[in-house]
Formats: C-alpha cells, sequence, structure tokens
C-alpha cells in the first residue's frame, strides 16, 4: 500500500525547490543544512535564521542611520557620547527597492512603511485632512478588504460610493483581479482622476497589471500604489513587516493640497513641505514607517520574479480546489465569499454555530489531521492556515443580522504532490461544520 505523504512532511523534490528560492534571497550563503530540515515546522524556523542573519548583513553594508558625535554640558560637566537612532528617511534604500513599480514609467516618490495598511491609511487620512477637492470615494470592488474599509470609512469618515462614472478620487484594492484592472481601463477614462490602487495581492510580474499602469500614466492619471510586501514578495519568508506607498504623476494634484493643518508649530518643514513630505508627517503621527530590522533584500532579477509569480500560481490553484470543495460540501447554512484573486475566500458562519460549537470543531480537526491545519491571527501564504473574523456591525456582515462571524481560509503554498492530502485536510474540516450545524 503506498504510504500517503503527510502534509507536513518535506518531499525532497520541494525542499529543493524551497532552497533554490532561497538561494536567490541570500547568494553566496551556504544553505546545505536546510537539508536536515524534514517537516514544514522544522523548515520554516531554518528559512528564518537564513533571512534574519542575511537581514542582518544587508542593512550593516548600507548607511541608514543617523550616527553623530554629541556633546552636553551640565554645570562644571561635560560629557560626550554617541548618539545613533534610525531616521525616516531612508532615500537611498526608497530608491533602491521601488519593487512594486512594474511600469516603464519612474515614479515620484517612494516611502517604506511597516505595512500595506500604513501606507493606505496615511493615503486615505490625507484625503481627509490635507484635501481641499472632492472626499467622495468611488469603490470597484463588490468585496472591498475590511480594514481598508473601515480605515477611509468608520475612522475617517470618508463618503463612499460604488461602481461611479466620473468620480475624482477611486479605489481599487487587490479583490479586483488584474484582468478586470485591465478592461475596467480599457473601457473608461481616468484621465485627471487619482487611483489608489493596492496592489498587495497582485502577481507584480503580470502583464496586464504593466499595461494598465502604462496606460493609466499616459492617460494623465495620478496614481497611488500601496502594498504589503510580505504576502507574494519574499517566497514564503514571512518574518517581518513591510510595506510601502509609490506615487506617480502626483504634480498634477498639488493645487489641492491644503498644508493649513501643518502651520503654528508643526514640524512639516523637517519632512519636507510637499506631497512626500505629508505623506511621510501622517506615517510617522501613526509610527508606521518600516523597521530597518524588517527591510528586506529584494533581489531585482528575472528569476526571482519568475519563482515569486510560480509560486502565486500554486497558491491560485490551491485555492481555486479548496474552494470548490467547500461549495460541493456546505450547503446554505453556510456564505462563501469569493475574491477574484484567488488566494484566499471567506466562510460566513453567523447564526449556524454558537463560538463553543465553532472552538470544539476546530479542536477536533487540527486533532484528526495531526496539525496539518493551522490557525492564525493573519493571513499568509506559505501554508494552509485559518484566520478567524469576528467582524461586528462591519459592512461584511450578512443579512443574517448585524453581527458577521466567519473564517479566513488561505489553503497556501503547497506543491502538486502534496494536494490531494491538503484537500483531504479541508475535507475533515467541512464536514466537521456541516456535521456541527445538523446536530
Amino acid at each position: 500500500m503506498k504510504k500517503e505523504i503527510n502534509n507536513l512532511e518535506l518531499s525532497s523534490e520541494y525542499l529543493q525547490l524551497k532552497i533554490s528560492e532561497l538561494s536567490k534571497i541570500a547568494p553566496g550563503k551556504n544553505l546545505g543544512f536546510l537539508m536536515e530540515s524534514s517537516s514544514h515546522l522544522d523548515l520554516f524556523k531554518r528559512k528564518k535564521e537564513v533571512i534574519v542573519k542575511c537581514r542582518s548583513d544587508f542593512v550593516n553594508s548600507k548607511s541608514i542611520t543617523n550616527l553623530e558625535r554629541k556633546n552636553i554640558a551640565l554645570g562644571d560637566l561635560e560629557f560626550s557620547y554617541d548618539y545613533q537612532r534610525q531616521g525616516v528617511f531612508l532615500e537611498n534604500l526608497e530608491r533602491e527597492l521601488i519593487y512594486q513599480t512594474n511600469s516603464s514609467i519612474n515614479p515620484d516618490f517612494t516611502i517604506l512603511t511597516n505595512s500595506g495598511q500604513s501606507a493606505g491609511y496615511a493615503l486615505f487620512q490625507f484625503f481627509q485632512s490635507c484635501w481641499r477637492g472632492e472626499k467622495e470615494i468611488n469603490l470597484f470592488n463588490k468585496n472591498n478588504y475590511h480594514e481598508s474599509f473601515d480605515a477611509f470609512s468608520r475612522l475617517l469618515k470618508l463618503r463612499y460610493t460604488r461602481f461611479e462614472e466620473n468620480q475624482f478620487l477611486n479605489f481599487f484594492d487587490s479583490g479586483v483581479s488584474q484582468e478586470c484592472l485591465k478592461e475596467l481601463i480599457l473601457q473608461k477614462s481616468f484621465k485627471d482622476k487619482v487611483l489608489i490602487i493596492d496592489t498587495t495581492c497582485y502577481d507584480l510580474s503580470d502583464k496586464d497589471l504593466r499595461f494598465s499602469l502604462d496606460r493609466l500614466l499616459r492617460d494623465g492619471a495620478t496614481i497611488f500604489l500601496t502594498r504589503s510586501h510580505i504576502k507574494l514578495d519574499c517566497l514564503g519568508s514571512e518574518y517581518g513587516l513591510m510595506g510601502s506607498l509609490v506615487g506617480y504623476n502626483t504634480k498634477n494634484i498639488l493645487d489641492q493640497v491644503d498644508y493649513s493643518i501643518f502651520n503654528e508649530g508643526c514640524a512639516l518643514d523637517y519632512y519636507g513641505r510637499d506631497l512626500k513630505g505629508i505623506l511621510n508627517k501622517l506615517i510617522s503621527l501613526t509610527g508606521g514607517h518600516v523597521r530597518i530590522g524588517d527591510i528586506y533584500p529584494f533581489i531585482e532579477s528575472k528569476d526571482f520574479r519568475n519563482m515569486a509569480s510560480s509560486r502565486t500560481e500554486r497558491i491560485r490553484k490551491n485555492c481555486s480546489d479548496v474552494e470548490s470543495l467547500a461549495k460541493e460540501i456546505l450547503d446554505s447554512a453556510f456564505l462563501i465569499t469569493t475574491y477574484e484573486h484567488k488566494l484566499f475566500f471567506l466562510l460566513d458562519i453567523n447564526g449556524a454555530l454558537s463560538e463553543e460549537e465553532l472552538a470544539k470543531i476546530l479542536f477536533k480537526t487540527t486533532y484528526m489531521t495531526k496539525r496539518k491545519m493551522f490557525f492564525c491571527d493573519s493571513f499568509g501564504f506559505d501554508f494552509p492556515n485559518i484566520t478567524r473574523l469576528f467582524l461586528n456591525n462591519s459592512y461584511l456582515a450578512t443579512e443574517r443580522g448585524p453581527s458577521s462571524f466567519k473564517f479566513r481560509i488561505s489553503p497556501g503554498d503547497v506543491p502538486a504532490h502534496m494536494s490531494n492530502s491538503n484537500l483531504n485536510t479541508f475535507e475533515t474540516f467541512f464536514r466537521s461544520l456541516k456535521l456541527g450545524v445538523r446536530s
């Protein structure tokens, strides 16, 4: 009888794949010790060692901190000491790490942040507080990422519409597929408009994305790109926080910027009295700049991008298979929310089971599948995982009531030879949920 491959065991083929990926991240490093890994968990730990060392080498080779000899006199005593800290201005690195542009046209600026969400929040805050023009934002998503929606609608109180023509401010999060983004741009004119595009779930090597950006910029649109880099750009080495904000054609909107809130003692001149300076200031107010220790050594090479692209396709294939399985097994007691990017989907179980019943099913599934699936507080893609979402009074709440309880299901980067085992794991989970409702 052929032995079934455990979802946590590493085949030699998959291990070689991951080693080849890491060799692109850490060129010249001896990665032979990774061959001692026998499970996903073991490989995670060893990958982390490689990445931490690689980041350390990368950061130490750059002059990105302020170092200055300080002298101070207190009465008859004089003190001398070295002062060093991370500054918010990483100009050289920002030019060097413009990874998410994917356009033949150079951006006006790049700002490194600690997440894509920090970049997006600063932009929404700018249009709420520092903008003389129209403040209503148009959404081109049926299902927006809930934290983005909460940021501009609930916290900052920006008005919004959906799928409106001729709106000045437009927001696309990466729930809109690259193909649909291209289609929209071919159908509509965004000349002299502002587009905020969250590219987190986009494959950066995709030709449709490059076409869309170039077309928009040639037509005179102002574009802001935000991205969380740890999801798809780090080949599964998700051990830090890093995002970015990139601006194009921003000179088109400078006459609408309101600087008045930065008058009277506000240190805007320190950041620069321009659009990048304002955004840097707003990011600083929330502590949203990237930490030096999290700066990822992006490799600007075709091989690296091809590897990231292949990994993205594996994730999409697995997600599509698991999503189809959920639709086949689960009935109308559950609502499945799908996304065009096909990297994860939401499963609404509001009203079907109590929290206590759910906890028992989660524990049972983990035990029965020998921990082939992980329960996380944020979605990742290097392994199968489920995130519990409590979305009280959110726009994601369903018609069943004001409170919504969901799972975000991310089947992850599982190679082809493990796909059946991965499907069996999720089948156990879905059937346990369905059985729980019936009982």
